[in-house]
């Protein structure tokens, strides 16, 4: 009796060593960390590589999130070994870096809205990136004033984000709204074309009689000026997507009027 009495004492005190120990292993377990190429880190378990993408699930989690290779820089695997995707991402980070705010998690894109560079067309040909740039600025502002309840990412900081995420402004059309929803941490993307197509000439003749009769005749070339608007979601959801063309010809090339007529109608604004 009195030996089974000593070994039931002493199971409770073998337990209370090992699981100590046991913790410790287990807190300080390795694991594999992927780095994306704006900088995000995302600690958990590699699944599998392909070609074009990466498995992935966060520590402490089942879900697989299915990467995009085009996004991630290097995965550093639990046993050590450094995997580069992207040679771009290694080349950054011996650059000196300056600080920037990281995009925020999915989760909190919730009402969180970026507009990208607009297409500016001139007579269906590609025209000058300013005129794209400068409808960027002009939607920011409108939707800044009219869109309540929402947080509009200024173009400055949302192209300099996608800059330092390796995206240039050609490559956007080889992403998904998703992708680049990710990189700049909202929930809807907003992007639109300008379009600028010759109508015809029209002409003025004035009379002036101060030094006697004369006559001149004055030419103008006018112009259709059409907006076409797109809005998506951060799950690659078209929600909008509409053209106005402006009522009247003009001759410098505004486009606000079909812009903002756009815009009242879009359902950041709509009521």
């Amino acid at each position: 009796m009195k030996k089974f009495k000593s070994i039931r004492l002493l199971i409770p005190a073998i337990f209370l060593l090992i699981t100590p120990a046991f913790a410790q292993r287990t807190t300080t377990a390795k694991v594999d960390i992927v780095q994306k190429l704006n900088g995000e880190k995302m600690e958990g378990k590699v699944i599998r590589v392909t070609d074009n993408e990466v498995t992935f699930v966060y520590t402490g989690e089942t879900a697989e999130y299915v990467l995009n290779k085009f996004n991630i820089a290097k995965i550093i695997h639990a046993s050590g070994r450094v995997e580069v995707i992207d040679q771009r991402g290694m080349l950054e980070a011996e650059q000196p870096q300056v600080q920037i705010a990281l995009p925020v998690s999915p989760e909190n894109h919730h009402n969180r809205l970026a507009v990208l560079p607009f297409t500016y067309l001139r007579d269906n040909r590609l025209g000058s990136d300013v005129i794209g740039m400068k409808a960027q600025v002009d939607t920011y502002d409108y939707l800044a004033k009219n869109a309540k309840g929402y947080t509009i990412l200024d173009p400055r900081t949302s192209n300099a984000m996608l800059s330092r995420a390796g995206v240039a402004r050609e490559q956007l059309g080889t992403l998904t709204m998703k992708e680049i929803a990710d990189v700049l941490g909202v929930e809807y993307i907003m992007d639109g074309i300008v379009s600028q197509n010759k109508f015809k000439q029209t002409t003025s003749t004035s009379v002036s009689s101060d030094t006697g009769p004369s006559r001149q005749t004055d030419a103008a070339q006018t112009y259709t000026m059409a907006v076409t608007l797109h809005i998506y979601t951060d799950r690659n959801a078209s929600v909008f997507n509409q053209t106005r063309t402006a009522l009247f010809p003009t001759t410098d090339g505004d486009y606000i009027s079909p812009l903002e007529y756009l815009l009242k109608r879009t359902p950041q604004i709509k009521k």
